[in-house]
């Protein structure tokens, strides 16, 4: 769970150098975040997306906000959610799994799934039935 709370923590503060010490070399990431559901293999690619986030965020006074699993595995799911730091109004929710396993003695991210739901979910753009 620390390498996963790393990653987010990484993203958080910007950290490319603390997020490339935590991606294996045949990293495999999976995410809609970005556009569509993109695929993305190794290393240079899975950081690159992360990039991708990282630009998007911007200097805004957003927060990734992270609850992870409560077992301390090699398997973790974190419910996220990107909210406003000034309201705490969540902008962007969504889920990710991770598989980590040991590489020389470290433990390292090697597939990442991460999904955001969709925007038209999310309140106040959250779709309402007329239906009564």
């Amino acid at each position: 769970m620390e390498t996963v709370q790393k990653l987010y923590k990484a993203l958080k503060n910007k950290n490319l150098i603390e997020l490339s010490d935590i991606i294996g070399e045949e990293c495999r990431c999976i995410s809609n975040v970005a556009s569509s559901l993109q695929t993305f293999y190794g290393k240079e690619q899975v950081i690159d997306f992360f990039k991708s986030i990282i630009k998007l965020l911007g200097n805004n006074n957003f927060e990734i906000v992270f609850k992870p699993t409560t077992h301390d595995g090699t398997d973790i799911g974190v419910a996220w959610k990107l909210e406003c730091s000034d309201t705490h109004i969540p902008i962007v929710k969504g889920f990710g799994f991770y598989h980590c396993h040991y590489y020389k003695g470290r433990m390292m991210i090697r597939n990442v799934e991460m999904i955001m739901e969709p925007l038209l979910q999310i309140e106040p753009l959250r779709l309402v039935s007329d239906n009564v």
